[in-house]
């Protein structure tokens, strides 16, 4: 396997219940070459484990998500950079290398870097937040 063309990281502070979900999504993949970075921030649950078990690099650092996705950013193999938290999906197999290629479109057209995001939906809601949550 070559280098990777996407680093994923994802911040995680006691996530067992959810990391694995989204790590899974991640193995299943196609079409790109990802490493995903985990940035603990002191669980206490089997977050660690389950994060090495997923196949993930795990990174510790202190508690607090922009500073534990800096962290992982500073250490990342690739420079295209995607920050998911564990309560992230990706059910579409396709969807990181059908994004790497429009970033790489975009590049080549402009010739400048670019940002993007995903669709946005809530699986869970609180039943008293709904309203918050709507866009």
């Amino acid at each position: 396997m070559g280098a990777p063309e996407l680093t994923v990281i994802s911040p995680a502070l006691d996530e067992a219940e959810r990391l694995p979900r989204l790590l899974l999504q991640l193995r299943r993949q196609r079409g790109v070459t990802l490493e995903i970075l985990v940035a603990d921030g002191g669980s206490r649950d089997e977050t660690v484990g389950l994060a090495r078990a997923g196949g993930a690099r795990l990174l510790h650092t202190a508690p607090g998500r922009g500073g534990q996705m800096n962290a992982a950013a500073r250490e990342a193999a690739s420079a295209q950079l995607l920050f998911l938290h564990a309560d992230s999906g990706l059910n579409d197999e396709l969807a990181l290398q059908r994004a790497l290629e429009a970033m790489r479109r975009f590049r080549l057209s402009h010739g400048e870097r670019c940002a993007g995001h995903f669709r946005l939906a809530f699986t869970e809601l609180p039943p008293d937040s709904a309203a918050l949550f709507r866009f």
